[in-house]
């Protein structure tokens, strides 16, 4: 779409623009750990500066745009017990998360853990959630984790007969 929009040469900017955005979940997610300000700019600038990073930004592949998606659910899954609303927390977990697989399926690889680590947490952790919560919760997670994967898995199953792996029909 932003090639369309932008032109050829102006259509990978967006990449620019993730990065960024990458840039300042990552800060976030490092602040507990890395008190002064410049020695956290310098950890943010050193791992956005390797080397398949740097090759996506000049690329119109879409890996790259996930990397902001998956890092908001691992901030947010890591304050997950010091949240206000954590129900909204987890929905938004879940949307990240599933957005992340509509772009790319390998992005599961990254989801799983998440979502374990959050489910762990709500049916074990401190702040545990009563059981008739815990499915309500776990039902909204899975609508709000399918939904964004769900028109592109019908849609290639209308068109393969395989909604997940179109190449492997016979």
């Amino acid at each position: 779409l932003s090639r369309l929009a932008l032109g050829y040469r102006l259509g990978t900017i967006i990449n620019l623009f993730v990065l960024i955005w990458a840039a300042q979940i990552i800060d976030r997610i490092l602040r507990p750990f890395i008190d002064g300000p410049w020695l956290r700019h310098a950890a943010v600038l050193l791992i956005l500066l390797t080397e398949n990073v740097l090759f996506e930004i000049s690329t119109y592949m879409v890996d790259l745009l996930t990397l902001p998606l998956l890092l908001q659910a691992t901030l947010l899954t890591l304050n997950l017990d010091q949240t206000q609303n954590r129900l909204l927390s987890l929905l938004h977990i879940a949307l990240f998360l599933g957005a992340s697989a509509a772009f790319k399926l390998t992005n599961l690889a990254v989801a799983a853990p998440l979502l374990v680590i959050c489910a762990v947490r709500i049916t074990f952790g401190a702040q545990r959630l009563p059981l008739k919560q815990l499915i309500t919760t776990a039902l909204a997670m899975l609508v709000l984790f399918l939904a964004p994967i769900l028109p592109f898995a019908v849609y290639i199953y209308r068109l393969t007969g395989n909604p997940i792996f179109p190449i492997a029909n016979g």
